[in-house]
């Protein structure tokens, strides 16, 4: 039921007349239970510090939870880096590889125009050297194919 303003009905043991009076709501100061009790001396000191050291506690967990992440992500760095310079060694010998077969079929090539040279001065038979150079650079590469 609503309340009139003058009814005397209490409310949760609030009077219901003196809480709405002409002046105004009051302001009352309201007591805990144990409120006797948290009045000894350096209570609230020692409360504060608990709760510091609660407060303290939770971050000392959040630290090391982030060193052992920190920790994993150093790890998978390494990883990384180990892969990538292995990788870098595969590229390396790749260009290696590429050169020396680069190298070898570039030397068949030179022997075979440097004989055919000769063989044609001191022969002088041009066009027929000129075949027998060319047959013996064809077998040079099929050769150096097989191997």
């Amino acid at each position: 039921m609503p309340s009139t303003s003058g009814s005397s009905e209490t409310s949760g043991g609030t009077d219901v007349e003196t809480a709405d009076s002409e002046d105004g709501p009051r302001l009352r100061v309201t007591a805990s239970v144990g409120s006797a009790s948290d009045r000894r001396p350096g209570y609230h000191h020692r409360v504060r510090v608990a709760a510091l050291a609660a407060e303290r506690e939770a971050l000392d967990e959040q630290v090391d939870a982030l060193r052992a992440e920190m920790e994993a992500l150093e790890a998978e760095v390494e990883a990384l880096e180990r892969t990538v310079e292995s990788k870098d060694r595969q590229r390396q010998q790749v260009i290696d590889n590429y050169e020396t077969i680069v190298a070898n079929r570039s030397e068949p090539d030179r022997e075979s125009e440097s004989e055919s040279a000769t063989a044609a001065e001191s022969t002088g038979r041009g066009p027929l050297a000129a075949v027998a150079s060319r047959i013996k650079r064809v077998i040079a590469r099929v050769r150096h194919s097989d191997e």
